[in-house]
């Protein structure tokens, strides 16, 4: 599934009605004939950015940051969470905050001690360190990394020993001390795939072509086996026994199962289990609680059970299909199995009869299963996806008692301020729509659009938003829905069906954007179809269309009298047009590897341009040659704004940072470091005083405009 970039333009549009089929008074600078002109070279060193360039400091935060990890430990009752912006702590039971701690990295890999409330965790990037947390502990436990990139953490059984692998190397610390005890050179650099044996003697790691067997007690490797061809492996199909007497392996890309017993420290195959060639790739494998049966779940969504002990290990097909994860229950009685349409069966071992199903909420009924566990007493069922949501059932009556959704946001893709400048409207990647207070920071409303990911959010008065949206078909092509909704209507979605699909441009990007008019009685949005269109808003009438582009639009804007249209295209042109009529007017050509973000000056006189190679340019509309502001200032997702005043712009940049300088003096440039993601959008309040960032690290940015200097 492809994430989707959505930046929003601040609304800078005036749609003057006159008549049914004449709404605008056009001045028409260019005649009708399109005239075109063409960027000179671009000047790489216009300004660059250096250590006395003026810092900014966010002044506040809304969102909890993207999920990315969820681990479970201490007899599952604590969870704790890597995110972007750092480490939470949880109560398992009843999903309560304990403790956060910020990282000015993301958090790449985290584990918890199975019997006591011991966590460590790693951080990517330039800040390459590993943190460890003991119960009652003032501060956490700092050591620095050999490596920047730690994909997986793991305490041993006893808690004596924490383990690490990167792409290269396996790691082993003691746990008291943080000392490192063992670096072991990875045989291949394709594995983050670990697991301890219940009893805690041995750890084994699965490798592209091998499988490797450490003793703990001398932290030593005894035995090294060569697996069949090259294979790729998930960490959920690789799997001890309950009593350590056995292993499992599943291969990732194909329906291959090992499986060894394993007697004093050494590993003995045992018979492969076999699988039809029509099931697909195993996606999950768990024994059960004896070690007397192997639960095996498909790609194809099949799900089978294993009888160990019998001499025939022809496997037991159950009656469910669409199945992502499964779980035993501590007796072994019962499973319980997550299936694609958001239901989860609890299903008796004996007979396979189904003894109740409890349901995932409507809007993420599709999402996929990532864990799925009992609780103690086999009273309650936690799932948790891959969006990063938590949600937890009460198994005695069904009831879902307990959720976590404040990670599953993903990636932030637009940000645009209600026209009050009272709230901030930010748009997520996995379909969310969040409304938070300017001034008190407080969350106040959550909207689900009908499907996909959200691209761009863009506000009009009387409570009307426009949310342009992109739907996943097929692997690179997708859907660009744009809805409309009004908190004042019975049904407060109203879809604008572009009938359009799209695939992945020359320069990396893929979105949809949305525009209203001030007055809310119109709305522009971008098709894949290399054209915009104009709709009415009242009734969902297509009233123009924009065509002539020859490859994706990737950004709209119009202009402050609504009488201009401006296209930005991967076709490495912008292009202006008459609202009204559709007519040409201007095209602006020459934007290295595709015009990517474009803008209106507020005073109507200038257009704002940046190429996907990072060349910002101002256009005098009146014909005069174009002024480079900056260049190499590379971000194909972010917009670029003005602020209401015209004498700022602002855009996202690279290393998770963005840009606001003063338009006439670009060398008076402002550095907003603040995030730990890529800054997809940025927005001016309509006061000017404030900036607003949407990031990948899933959070949303408040900085102070600053005085001119």
């Amino acid at each position: 599934m492809f994430g989707i970039y959505k930046w929003v333009v601040g609304i800078v549009v005036a749609l003057v009605g006159m008549a049914a089929l004449a709404w605008w008074v056009i001045f028409d600078p260019f005649g009708a004939d399109g005239a075109a002109l063409t960027l000179p070279p671009a000047v790489q060193n216009v300004t660059s950015v250096t250590a006395t360039d003026s810092p900014i400091a966010p002044r506040a935060h809304f969102g909890d940051g993207r999920g990315t990890q969820f681990v479970f430990g201490a007899q599952n009752s604590l969870m704790a969470v890597a995110t972007d912006i750092g480490l939470y702590l949880y109560d398992a039971t009843s999903l309560t905050r304990r403790q956060f701690w910020a990282t000015t990295t993301p958090v790449q890999s985290v584990a918890v001690a199975a019997d006591n409330p011991t966590l460590a965790f790693s951080t990517t990037g330039d800040e390459r360190k590993l943190y460890q947390y003991r119960d009652g502990d003032t501060e956490l436990m700092v050591r620095d990394l050999e490596e920047s990139l730690i994909h997986g953490l793991s305490y041993s059984p006893d808690g004596a020993y924490l383990v690490g692998v990167s792409f290269y190397h396996l790691f082993m610390w003691d746990v008291a001390t943080l000392d490192l005890l063992v670096t072991h050179q990875q045989p291949s650099a394709l594995t983050k795939n670990m697991r301890f044996s219940p009893d805690g003697r041995l750890l084994a790691v699965v490798y592209k072509k091998t499988l490797e067997l450490w003793r703990l007690a001398d932290h030593s490797l005894v035995q090294t086996v060569q697996l069949d061809g090259e294979h790729y492996f998930s960490s959920e199909t690789v799997t001890f026994a309950p009593d350590s007497q056995q292993i499992a392996v599943a291969a990732l890309r194909e329906p291959r199962l090992y499986r060894w017993t394993v007697a004093s420290n050494q590993l003995t195959a045992a018979p492969i289990l076999q699988l039809d060639a029509n099931t697909g790739a195993i996606i999950d494998l768990q024994f059960d609680p004896t070690g007397d049966q192997l639960s095996v779940a498909a790609a194809s969504g099949q799900f089978f059970l294993y009888d160990l002990v019998a001499a025939d290990s022809a496997p037991i097909a159950l009656p469910l299909s669409g199945i992502q994860k499964i779980a035993w229950s501590s007796d072994g009685a019962w499973l319980a199995a997550a299936g694609s349409n958001g239901a989860i069966h609890i299903l008796s071992v004996v007979d396979g009869a189904q003894k109740q199903s409890v349901m995932l909420p409507p809007y993420v009924a599709r999402s996929y299963v990532e864990q799925l566990f009992w609780h103690a007493n086999d009273d309650a069922l936690t799932a948790i996806l891959e969006t990063g949501a938590v949600y937890q059932w009460q198994l005695a009556d069904g009831t879902l008692t307990h959720n976590l959704e404040q990670h599953s946001l993903g990636r932030l893709n637009s940000a645009a301020f209600t026209p009050d400048g009272a709230q901030l409207i930010i748009g997520a990647e996995n379909g969310v729509v969040q409304l938070w207070d300017v001034v008190g920071g407080q969350l106040v409303n959550t909207l689900r659009p009908p499907g996909g990911h959200v691209d761009a959010v863009v506000a009009a008065a009387d409570n009307q938003l426009a949310i342009a949206a992109s739907d996943t078909l097929a692997l690179g092509v997708w859907a660009d829905p744009v809805y409309l909704w009004n908190a004042t209507t019975d049904d407060p979605f109203t879809v604008l069906d572009t009938d359009d699909t799209g695939f992945v441009t020359s320069c990396g990007v893929y979105w949809n954007s949305a525009l209203f008019s001030p007055d809310g009685q119109y709305v522009v949005t971008t098709a894949y179809a290399h054209k915009a269109l104009l709709w009415r808003v009242t009734d969902g009438e297509l009233v123009q269309q924009f065509e002539g582009h020859t490859s994706a639009i990737l950004d709209i804007a119009l202009s402050p009298d609504g009488a201009l249209l401006a296209t930005a295209s991967d076709d490495e042109d912008v292009r202006v047009w008459r609202t009204a009529d559709g007519q040409l007017e201007q095209t602006f050509s020459g934007h290295a590897g595709g015009a990517v973000a474009v803008a209106f000056a507020p005073d109507g006189q200038s257009l704002a341009t940046r190429s996907a190679m990072g060349d910002i340019w101002l256009w005098p509309l009146d014909g005069d040659a174009p002024h480079q502001l900056l260049a190499d200032v590379r971000n194909p997702r972010s917009n670029l704004v003005f602020s209401p005043d015209g004498t700022w712009l602002a855009t996202g940049v690279r290393n998770n940072r963005a840009y606001l300088w003063p338009v006439d003096d670009p060398t008076q440039l402002y550095v907003l470091a603040g995030h730990n993601g890529l800054v997809n959008a940025v927005t001016f309040s309509p006061d000017g005083a404030l900036l607003a960032t949407a990031s990948d690290d899933g959070t949303a940015a408040l900085w102070d405009v600053p005085a001119m200097r």
